[in-house]
């Protein structure tokens, strides 16, 4: 009775074809994809193992990359031999060939994005850790995408090509389009310009504080088209990359040393000698100081301003850009200088003004 079943239901037609042609077809695909696992497996757990043991590692990308397109390779070989238990029509068998051809393009392409990959994550970026330059290692991903997307951009012209369109037509269009893409994506260009600029010249690294258009911070990331700054203020800003090859970068990371330069006013009933005395005191404090060369300092007795006798300092700070130490010391010498200041009993100057009174006669 069951077998009777059966046979009626593998008998039976769907779309003109006897059901168990379309049994035998997933049947065969069911097996080939089991095979396929099986072989993958061999190949994972003891080809690679032994690929492994060897001093090249050509063969070990060789085995890596073939691992799971191996399997699509033998499910597709499944596909070609099932249907051709489905008795199709010239026209049928034309588009499963066809079909059967995308897919073989499908895994080449897969195949060789997985191989070109190990073959730049295995050879090119162990180079670019051994260079000073930062330029390959932000250029080095930036490939592995190119290359991707190259790849898919050639399989999907093919595929396009099995399914009867004109590929001679289809590039003849992005010539003639050319020019209007170029017009609209003139920014992305201007963008991507830029960041080669950044990478070529590099007028700043990662970790660098710069200003730029108004923005004081620290780069924390460097792309092909935006760069990416944290502002002293704590937020992110993207700048397009454009602006560095039409504007002006200060590098303050880069700054051999830091100047700082201000006045010190005093009282005008400062005698001289004390305000020499504040002179030497100054001096004495910058001296102690490790990041400032007193050889480059000067401290002298600068002007009779309105209402002081004003002491100008000028130092240089030598921190290699890093702020906090800038800060720190500035910090330091401003507190010992009034510290030391108030202990001689030099009395600062602030605003004043004199009105003298006089009585007629």
């Amino acid at each position: 009775m069951v077998m009777e079943l059966l046979n009626n239901i593998l008998a039976s037609e769907i779309l003109g074809r006897e059901v168990w042609r379309f049994v035998i077809f997933l049947g065969i695909i069911l097996a080939t994809a089991i095979i396929g696992k099986i072989l993958h497996f061999i190949i994972k757990n003891i080809v690679h193992k032994f690929a492994e043991k060897t001093e090249t590692k050509f063969d070990d990308i060789i085995v890596g990359s073939f691992g799971s397109p191996f399997i699509w390779f033998i499910s597709i070989i499944g596909f070609y031999v099932g249907y051709g238990y489905l008795n199709l029509s010239e026209s049928a068998l034309k588009v499963f060939s066809n079909i059967t051809q995308v897919l073989i393009i499908i895994g080449v392409a897969w195949l060789m994005i997985r191989f070109l990959d190990d073959i730049i994550k295995h050879y090119l970026l162990p180079l670019t850790a051994r260079t000073k330059s930062d330029l390959d290692d932000h250029l080095v991903p930036i490939i592995r995408k190119l290359v991707r997307i190259f790849i898919v951009i050639i399989a999907g012209l093919m595929i396009l090509d099995k399914f009867g369109y004109n590929i001679n037509s289809i590039l003849a269009g992005l010539g003639l389009g050319g020019l209007a893409f170029a017009l609209a994506a003139k920014d992305l260009l201007a963008n991507l310009f830029g960041g080669v600029a950044v990478f070529t010249d590099k007028p700043f690294k990662i970790g660098d504080r710069i200003k730029i258009g108004g923005f004081d911070g620290t780069i924390k990331k460097i792309d092909l088209r935006t760069t990416k700054l944290k502002t002293l203020d704590g937020t992110q800003v993207t700048i397009p990359n454009s602006k560095f090859s039409d504007g002006f970068i200060e590098n303050i990371t880069r700054e051999p040393a830091r100047k700082i330069k201000f006045s010190i006013g005093l009282t005008y009933d400062t005698k001289p000698v004390h305000v020499e005395k504040g002179i030497k005191i100054i001096k004495d404090i910058l001296k102690k100081h490790k990041n400032v060369d007193i050889n480059d300092a000067s401290v002298y007795f600068d002007e009779f301003a309105d209402f002081s006798l004003n002491i100008k300092v000028i130092y240089f700070i030598d921190a290699k850009g890093d702020w906090k130490t800038i800060y720190t010391t500035k910090h330091k010498i401003n507190q010992e200088i009034l510290i030391r200041f108030n202990k001689e009993k030099l009395n600062f100057a602030f605003p004043t003004q004199t009105v003298e009174l006089h009585r007629k006669k």
